[in-house]
């Protein structure tokens, strides 16, 4: 995610996963890990919400430019000082 430009996005991840394996993911950073058994999904939407309200908040923005309008030398983040 980082390569892409996606540090401050928070991970969500869904599936039929062990829990030592979900355990490992939060570890590893994802910000959220639901089980198919998970059906409150008003909760689950307002959990998404806060999470990625909180990422960006904490942080300041970032200039972004879609990857296809500008290359390495044209981003100002890769322009040496």
């Amino acid at each position: 995610m980082k390569a892409a430009g996606l540090e401050r996005a928070p991970l969500v991840v869904r599936g039929i996963i062990p829990p030592a394996d979900a355990e490992t993911l939060r570890a590893e950073g994802v910000a959220a890990v639901y089980m198919p058994n998970d059906f409150a999904i008003n909760a689950i939407i307002a959990d998404i919400v806060a999470k990625v309200e909180g990422a960006f908040d904490a942080a300041p923005p970032r200039r972004w430019s879609p990857p296809s309008l500008c290359t390495p030398q044209s981003h100002p983040r890769d322009r040496e000082a």
